[in-house]
């Protein structure tokens, strides 16, 4: 299903200038480096099992296929606030620099980062594609829009599991939105669903961000900015986007979260 990013019209003026597009296309070339580290991972852990059946070092490359997603989203958040001004500061929680929702009265971190840098039309005119309820091994999803609490719910459980993650854990009380089999019964699994519920998500919040963030700011050439499309098919090569859509091998079973954007969209 390809779906629009949605319209959210800008309420301040970008945090970006068009004369900033080579440090902005620095943050976006370091994202789909982050995210190529992932789609990594994912083909082999899918080769080890092809090849073996089940391993117990897959689970090891789940955990780190859903760690070096939400990495490469908290470094994204950190390379727009630095270039647009607008953080981190010192009174930021270190552990919520990546989170959208609020903490007490404060908004995440990522959500002033997002709003500052876009004219404030992000997290708003986000449209991610979100897993559905009873999603098993291939993945369904529904669309939510950025001002979804299931959405910054999300985020946040990801944002501020890491740690738990690179420490083989999962924290029992888990604020995951929808019904999955998003972690075993003992707390302490990354199983191959929820690994790619993470992949999925970040990337679509990176490269919905790009896009929105490259327009407001009026830069050159955006479509060169925006994370490969492939990715966002589902398909998992790293060699540039090709016409023979669905060659490469698959980043996970299930529907495709590729959507359109067109000026229309984002108006």
């Amino acid at each position: 299903m390809v779906t629009p990013v949605r319209p959210a019209p800008a309420t301040t003026p970008s945090g970006l200038t068009p004369g900033q597009r080579p440090e902005f296309a620095m943050a976006c070339a370091e994202a789909v480096s982050g995210f190529g580290e992932v789609v990594d991972l994912v083909l082999v852990a899918d080769e080890v099992t092809a090849r073996s059946g089940p391993d117990p070092r897959v689970a090891t490359l789940n955990r780190l296929v859903a760690l070096r997603a939400v990495v490469a989203w908290e470094r994204f958040v950190r390379e727009v606030g630095a270039l647009s001004g607008s953080g981190p500061s010192i009174e930021d929680d270190a552990g919520r620099l990546a989170c959208l929702g609020p903490d007490g009265g404060d908004d995440g971190a990522a959500r002033r980062v997002l709003a500052a840098a876009s004219g404030g039309r992000l997290p708003q005119a986000l449209s991610i594609r979100f897993p559905a309820p009873e999603t098993n091994a291939s993945l369904t999803f529904a669309t939510v829009t950025g001002a979804s609490g299931d959405l910054a719910a999300a985020v946040d459980w990801w944002v501020r599991t890491r740690h738990g993650v690179a420490h083989r854990g999962l924290g029992r009380n888990v604020a995951w939105p929808v019904r999955t089999v998003a972690h075993d019964s003992d707390g302490r699994s990354v199983d191959p669903t929820t690994a790619r519920f993470a992949l999925t998500m970040f990337l679509q919040l990176v490269d919905q961000s790009i896009r929105v963030i490259a327009q407001e700011a009026g830069m050159v050439r955006e479509e060169d900015l925006w994370l490969p499309a492939r990715w966002l098919r589902g398909e998992g090569s790293r060699t540039p986007d090709r016409q023979d859509h669905g060659a490469g091998p698959r980043l996970w079973a299930g529907e495709t979260i590729e959507y359109t954007v067109t000026r229309t969209d984002l108006a």
